[in-house]
């Protein structure tokens, strides 16, 4: 089974907008709530991938990209 990269917010909730920030729905720009951001990884199937972003505290899951860190 494939890793799923999954980004939890703990003070959000989804909308149906496809563009969207952390903070609590419902809020006003007047009372900000900061983030509350959680990283996880899981090994799952595509569609259990595509199932959890049904989750209102998921923000977005991505497949683990290969990242190199190149110093000048």
């Amino acid at each position: 089974m494939p890793q799923f990269v999954i980004l939890r917010n703990a003070a959000t909730r989804r909308t149906a907008s496809g563009s969207e920030t952390f903070g609590p729905a419902g809020r006003t720009l007047e009372t900000p709530t900061p983030p509350e951001p959680r990283v996880e990884t899981h090994d799952m199937s595509l569609r259990d991938a595509v199932n959890a972003t049904r989750d209102p505290g998921v923000a977005a899951i991505a497949i683990p990209m290969p990242t190199k860190l190149i110093v000048n």
